[in-house]
């Protein structure tokens, strides 16, 4: 497997808001049960879907929430 570049790396980061919300209605889950099973309040994953307030602890968490199956 080849190292991520920091370019693919930042792409990722610019989509997962879209992804964190794709996965979230795919599974029928509601803010607040989508931010429990992420592990991050339900504030949190409202402002990151909508592209705001994003910090790098949050993205992390969210970006492995939305690789596990």
């Amino acid at each position: 497997m080849r190292p991520t570049t920091y370019d693919e790396l930042a792409d990722v980061l610019v989509l997962l808001p879209t992804l964190v919300r794709e996965k979230r209605r795919r599974q029928g889950l509601s803010l607040r049960a989508a931010a429990e099973a992420a592990n991050v309040s339900f504030t949190v994953l409202m402002r990151f879907e909508q592209g705001n307030g994003i910090v790098l602890s949050n993205a992390i968490a969210l970006l492995r929430w939305v690789g596990t199956p």
